[in-house]
């Protein structure tokens, strides 16, 4: 989980993590390849992923920073 450690964007260790969950449930090659650490190699950074697969991940991640907010969805 290097990604969690190496990223500088304002969000809390926990958010990061239910990031990574997301894209892992949502993405066959993310949970393969094991999470977002950057790999420096072209094959394992640049996966292959469908339109449908980002859409899973865009909306399970708004729906979790809905949550976060205390909002309902």
């Amino acid at each position: 989980m290097k990604y969690i450690e190496q990223t500088g964007t304002g969000l809390t260790r926990k958010q990061l993590q239910r990031i990574e969950n997301i894209a892992m449930s949502s993405c066959h090659e993310i949970g393969w390849r094991g999470g977002l650490d950057k790999r420096d190699n072209d094959r394992e950074d640049f996966p292959e992923i469908s339109i449908w697969g980002i859409q899973a991940m865009l909306e399970a991640a708004y729906k979790a920073g809905l949550e976060d907010a205390g909002k309902e969805i």
